[in-house]
């Protein structure tokens, strides 16, 4: 996990320019959370986010959770899921003819309408040199590649594939919203220390 949190950082970090949204067919970056839910999933499937009633617990299989500090930022957790007897458990999709696991994170835009800014595909390890050539495909050359790292870094988003374990997790990243968020919450906290030195 330590090697995907240098990743997300390093994503975080890197520049970019403004262009078009990323699309996967399935989703897009910066799609609202109405519309994901109203996606073309498999018969059965439900999306279901943090902070609904009757959540499935917590595994590691199941993240739907957020810290609080992502809360209080209006962020949601979503994933797909399907119902057996009571118990929920999580859906697959096929994506480049292999079973994903699709989990979106959503935060508010301007206008308080939840965007999504992190979609997360999981896939078995196995499957990291096909799904690196089926974004090639979408993408074209990655930036980097590695025998358990690709990265795309494209117009208001950046993409990567990674390995950690017997795990490979996908990151869709729009970074436009992320920057926007960025700069919400810095002006926010400089407001509240200004209003705690004028105390």
């Amino acid at each position: 996990m330590k090697t995907i949190a240098v990743l997300l950082l390093f994503l975080v970090l890197a520049p970019t320019v403004r262009a078009a949204e990323l699309d996967l067919g399935f989703a897009r970056s910066g799609m609202t959370l109405d519309e994901f839910r109203a996606g073309v999933w498999p018969d059965g499937t439900i999306v279901r986010c943090s902070g609904e009633a009757d959540l499935p617990p917590e595994s590691d299989d199941v993240r739907l959770a957020v810290p609080d500090p992502v809360a209080r930022l209006g962020g949601t957790r979503c994933g797909l899921f399907h119902q057996s007897g009571t118990q929920w458990h999580p859906s697959v999709i096929q994506v480049a003819g292999i079973e994903t696991q699709v989990w979106g994170k959503f935060f508010p835009d301007r206008s308080g309408t939840p965007r999504l800014m992190h979609l997360v595909l999981r896939q078995p390890a196995a499957a990291f040199g096909v799904l690196a050539d089926y974004f090639g495909e979408r993408f074209g050359e990655p930036e980097l590649r590695r025998d358990n790292l690709a990265r795309w870094q494209e117009p208001e988003a950046e993409v990567a594939i990674i390995v950690d374990g017997g795990i490979l997790l996908a990151f869709v990243i729009d970074t436009r919203l992320q920057a926007a968020l960025h700069a919400r919450t810095s002006h926010h906290i400089r407001r509240t220390e200004a209003r705690e030195k004028q105390k």
